[in-house]
């Protein structure tokens, strides 16, 4: 019978911090930990019968230094990816230039960076070929632990006073870019805002409203497809540690997701609610240089239209 085993290292404190605005909007080193999760293509079940370290497993301890090594100095979360899925390639390779890995999940946990919560997670789970290339990634960034006051309930009591509740907010985007620039500072502060205003009698239409503002304030705007907000009350059942629930919209089978090629090579790109913009690159024959034309029947401000094609990266690879 076929097996496989997990390899990881839990909660490992980089050397440097990473340079995020703080709580407050502004720019500050804040501390970061990697936990790393490796799944082995096979059992490292020789290494158990020998007791002893080979090519079956990871060794963890090794891996450790060599993340800490190759990430001094560096406080961007994109080049901390980088620099970590080389290390993990390299010391996966085998004798013979094949992958130990399947799979590697990669967390950086950011304990300061959450105004109401335990910290925003920032989720990579990379899947290798036998040869030890990337083959697809899963993103998703998050953040548990968030506590709000709000009136909640269907009771008479209920209605008097403020309760507490517990959030958890899990955010997939398409696009490592994507996860780059989801502010997750405002995205709290208008949770907070929306539980702020509560005045809801069921926790179902309270989720329900709060993800909503959340996809069409942020999320739709940033193309991330899948948004799940998960609401616990504590107080609500008196032998139970909480009353949940939890809302998950999927915003890629409604009006707004990535971008998309026709035939003839134009490009689809939903701005927000509804409105979208063609974009189609042509090749000058005499120069050689790409030549980008945009169009749209809604009259989108120039201005959007560069932000929107500045965050998707979109023209660069053409020029």
């Amino acid at each position: 019978m076929a097996s496989a085993s997990t390899v990881q290292i839990k909660r490992l404190q980089l050397p440097s911090g990473i340079l995020l605005d703080n709580i407050f909007g502004k720019p500050q080193e804040q501390p970061a930990y990697v936990t790393l999760t490796l799944h082995l293509r096979t059992s490292f079940q020789t290494a158990a019968d020998k007791d002893a370290l080979d090519e079956s497993t990871i060794h963890y301890g090794q891996l450790a230094k060599g993340i800490r090594k190759h990430c001094t100095g560096v406080q961007a979360r994109l080049e901390i990816l980088k620099r970590t899925i080389s290390v993990i390639r390299q010391m996966a390779e085998k004798a013979d230039g094949t992958s130990r890995l399947t799979s590697a999940t990669f967390c950086l946990h950011l304990p300061k960076s959450s105004l109401y919560g335990d910290g925003w997670d920032w989720i990579i789970i990379m899947h290798f070929s036998e040869a030890g290339e990337p083959t697809s990634m899963e993103l998703t960034t998050r953040v548990e632990g968030m506590r709000f006051m709000a009136l909640i309930g269907v009771n008479d009591y209920e209605r008097t006073s403020r309760q507490p509740l517990v959030a958890k907010l899990v955010i997939k985007a398409n696009a490592v870019d994507v996860m780059e620039h989801i502010e997750f500072d405002k995205i709290e502060r208008r949770l907070g805002a929306v539980f702020e205003d509560s005045s809801f009698e069921t926790l179902e239409a309270l989720a329900e409203h709060a993800v909503s503002e959340i996809e069409h304030e942020y999320a739709r705007r940033t193309y991330a497809p899948t948004i799940t907000l998960r609401l616990e009350k504590p107080k609500a059942i008196a032998f139970a540690d909480a009353a949940v629930v939890e809302v998950t919209r999927d915003s890629s089978k409604g009006t707004s997701s990535a971008p998309t090629a026709s035939s003839d090579g134009a490009f689809a790109i939903p701005v927000d609610r509804g409105v979208s913009l063609s974009l189609k690159v042509d090749v000058d024959e005499k120069t050689g240089k790409a030549i980008a034309s945009v169009s749209t029947e809604q009259g989108i401000a120039s201005d959007v239209v560069r932000k929107q094609l500045t965050r998707l990266n979109i023209i660069k690879p053409y020029v």
